[in-house]
């Protein structure tokens, strides 16, 4: 698993070097997003080898409700009491939601429906329903920004006080370039990249993805570059 300390007490984890999810461990213990099903083992292990426990995770906040990022969820909540958050339009629809047109097919086939609900966060397991422009009591406020494109209910998270944006899937990394989300992956390409040009409005710079190493400096200049 490769880890990256963002910010101090900001990690980044990258469980079987594919999806990311941040471990923030400061006064409270976060997750936000929480990879596959078989990466819940080596991420609870890195929370105790912080000197914390598991059951001190006090909230996990859900980016979007694809599998890569939300089916390790049900075997970390078997070690914590954390509150769920996740935006209700990715909640609102019984199946997975996927772009383009084979994972549609795959996921939305019948013989796949049983196991829908491993792969998948249901409104009923969610505590924390948002709708986006909500404060978190996460490094002294963290806003919860409606991102759609991606899926219908992706959202972003941004700190002030840190000067962090956390986009997931809403943005693309590539080598050392920050890239508009890739199209062949979005729900709703038109309405992703508005969400790239309402990124591109805070003040940030350092930026977190579901996939690849963060970016640290001008990044909110940079993501101004891909709206101008």
């Amino acid at each position: 698993m490769r880890v990256i300390e963002v910010l101090p007490g900001i990690f980044q984890l990258t469980p079987l070097r594919y999806v990311n999810l941040l471990v923030i461990a400061r006064e409270n213990l976060t997750l936000i997003d929480t990879g596959v099903a078989l990466s819940a083992g080596v991420v609870l292990d890195f929370i105790r080898s912080l000197g914390r426990t598991p059951s001190n995770i006090s909230l996990i906040i859900i980016t979007h409700n694809h599998f890569d990022h939300v089916s390790g969820l049900p075997a970390i909540r078997k070690h914590t009491k954390a509150k769920v958050a996740a935006h209700v339009d990715d909640l609102d629809s019984n199946r997975l939601v996927y772009p383009g047109k084979v994972m549609p097919r795959l996921f939305g086939s019948p013989l796949f429906n049983p196991l829908q609900k491993y792969l998948r966060v249901k409104r009923d397991e969610v505590n924390i329903p948002l709708v986006g422009g909500e404060t978190l009591d996460v490094l002294g406020g963290l806003e919860v920004i409606h991102t759609p494109g991606h899926t219908p209910g992706s959202i972003s998270l941004y700190s002030r006080k840190e000067r962090l944006m956390i986009v997931a899937d809403a943005l693309a990394k590539h080598h050392w370039r920050i890239d508009p989300p890739v199209k062949r992956t979005c729900y709703n390409y038109s309405q992703a990249m508005e969400s790239v040009k309402k990124i591109a409005g805070y003040d940030f710079d350092t930026i977190c993805f579901g996939h690849g190493r963060p970016f640290s400096g001008d990044a909110g200049e940079r993501v101004r570059r891909l709206v101008l």
